[in-house]
């Protein structure tokens, strides 16, 4: 018998990915920190269900009857936290394989082997035993295009930047860091205005594969330093992210370029010679877009291991209300950083 997320937790199947992974969120920061199995099914069911990719894919083999039982090593699977589960050995050396069942165990290894190289890639540590930081980085939107992708290692110019910065000071302080890269569409801006969902859906999709590898670092290296860095709609999606986990004092996050910046969170040090206006998910034009963005503050707990950086007129992360500047304020965007700026901040707050 199938394991019925929805069913377990009391979800709406009708509900959108951001809004179940929020849910699940809510489940997860009220359950007994030493419950540590269902704090993990929890976490497990956010990774499936936050994910349009993954949830897709989880919901095909639910309606499927002649799929193989989804069990809690195909979830685990589906969420890229396992190898896939093989199917059943016959019985006999005479008796046939099903053939449905030998199709579905090829593909399942399939995709195993691809979950594996994609784990591989992303991080720069192949050993058991754990680095002094493990540091996540989002790009900004088209920045994962197939060209761009191959540059900074799919995290674009400035939080690739970012990563060499802090990689230096490690070392000479003889300190090992681990790269991890959020694998997210990154959609370009101009999808907004043609294909506003595909937009909202790589946020989301960066949202949940964020939340796994920062959560999934905490988990496996509780005494590493998680450094989580994203510039523009990977700045959303750590905003998005970080908010949406229990701080513990040991992830720190630099937001660069920020659609959801919130000049007036006191738990946020801003940083920047911008103007005190929100991010663009707060314009007229972008709510008219993407629907109502609620103005949250982060937890008093993140006071001190936030930073978001804007500059003067960029138009992504400061936007006067009711008013958005597309003459210079992309450029500024664009060119207007330098990650020497947040340099110290990191390397005090991830090294020491």
């Amino acid at each position: 018998m199938h394991i019925d997320l929805y069913r377990v937790y009391g979800l709406d199947r009708r509900q959108t990915p951001a809004t179940l992974a929020a849910q699940l969120t809510a489940q997860l920061n009220a359950t007994d920190p030493r419950d540590a199995l269902s704090r993990r099914r929890i976490d497990t069911a956010r990774a499936i269900l936050g994910d349009p990719a993954r949830r897709a894919h989880y919901d095909a083999a639910l309606a499927d009857p002649a799929a193989p039982t989804i069990g809690e090593q195909s979830l685990a699977f589906i969420a890229g936290r396992a190898p896939a589960p093989l199917a059943p050995v016959p019985a006999s050396p005479r008796r046939r394989l099903n053939k449905k069942l030998l199709v579905a165990g090829i593909v399942a290894v399939l995709l195993a082997s691809t979950v594996v190289i994609a784990t591989a890639t992303s991080s720069s540590s192949g050993s058991s035993d754990c680095a002094d930081v493990i540091f996540v980085g989002a790009a900004g939107s088209g920045q994962r295009s197939e060209a761009k992708v191959r540059t900074h290692d799919g995290m674009g110019e400035f939080v690739g930047d970012t990563f060499e910065n802090l990689l230096n000071d490690a070392n000479d302080m003889d300190k090992r860091v681990e790269k991890q890269t959020v694998d997210y569409p990154a959609a370009a801006v101009s999808t907004l205005a043609t294909q506003p969902q595909v937009f909202l859906d790589s946020i989301t999709t960066g949202v949940s594969r964020a939340t796994t590898l920062i959560t999934d670092a905490a988990d496996r290296c509780p005494d590493s330093t998680i450094v989580a860095v994203g510039y523009s709609q990977g700045a959303m999606v750590m905003h998005r992210t970080l908010q949406s986990i229990s701080p513990n004092g040991s992830i720190i996050g630099v937001l660069i370029a920020d659609g959801d910046r919130q000049p007036s969170d006191p738990n946020v040090i801003v940083k920047g010679d911008a103007k005190a206006y929100t991010g663009i998910a707060f314009t007229d034009l972008a709510i008219s877009i993407l629907g109502n963005s609620t103005a949250t503050p982060f937890a008093s707990d993140w006071r001190g291991n936030l930073l978001s950086w804007c500059v003067s007129g960029d138009t992504v992360c400061s936007n006067k209300p009711g008013a958005i500047d597309w003459g210079i304020g992309p450029l500024l965007h664009t060119a207007g950083y330098a990650p020497d700026n947040w340099r110290a901040f990191v390397k005090q707050k991830a090294l020491g």
